[in-house]
């Protein structure tokens, strides 16, 4: 996504302070996030934001035209297909990316400009691949134990073969945590994670 064009939205919230949470799949990151939620934090999800933008005819006339019929079911898109799709062709990934990271944006920009709320969290799973770093005043990244990551993508149904292309295709763990601002260990139990959510709320509320 163009870093630029980012930069120019930043700029058009100076009154807000933006942290962006990342994280692998399995990590704990929307989790962490509805545990900042709960304790009063405006949290966006681009994930939903992206699953919102799906449903729109203009969004999935454009999927059906780069994908054809085979990531639908009758008229509507069947997003695991698409999902399933998207990580097996590079070209295919890249392409929705590129056509819903600025529709998100958007989106995200809309959002912040009708809060009244000066400080918002964004969960943002492609938030280095996408560049979106350049829209955060603070980046997050929720790590995990790679067991514990396994155990919660089985969980969801997750195949390993599923699992494995999903995490190929995006920045590794380690990476994800080495260019960002903070890190949250997840390594514990919920209760433990939720006592480090409170932390970084009292944290956040000092510095800002």
């Amino acid at each position: 996504m163009n870093r630029d064009y980012l930069i120019k939205l930043k700029k058009k919230l100076e009154d807000k302070f933006i942290v962006c949470v990342t994280g692998i799949p399995g990590s704990g990151k929307s989790l962490f996030c509805s545990m900042l939620e709960s304790m009063g934090a405006y949290i966006i999800s681009c994930d939903q934001l992206a699953s919102k933008l799906l449903t729109k005819k203009t969004c999935y006339s454009k999927i059906l035209v780069e994908f054809g019929s085979s990531v639908f079911n009758g008229r509507l898109l069947d997003k695991k297909k698409l999902a399933l799709a998207v990580f097996k062709d590079v070209k295919k990934r890249r392409w929705l990316e590129g056509y819903l990271h600025p529709l998100i944006a958007d989106e995200i920009y809309s959002k912040l400009k009708q809060s009244h709320k000066k400080i918002a969290v964004l969960e943002v799973p492609l938030l280095f691949e996408s560049g979106f770093d350049s829209f955060a005043d603070l980046t997050v990244c929720v790590v995990s134990p790679k067991g514990s990551i396994n155990s919660r993508l089985s969980l969801r149904g997750w195949s390993r073969k599923e699992s494995s292309s999903r995490l190929k295709a995006q920045m590794s763990q380690a990476k994800k945590a080495y260019l960002s601002d903070l890190i949250v260990k997840n390594d514990g139990s919920i209760k433990e994670l939720k006592e480090k959510a409170k932390l970084f709320m009292i944290a956040f509320e000092r510095l800002t």
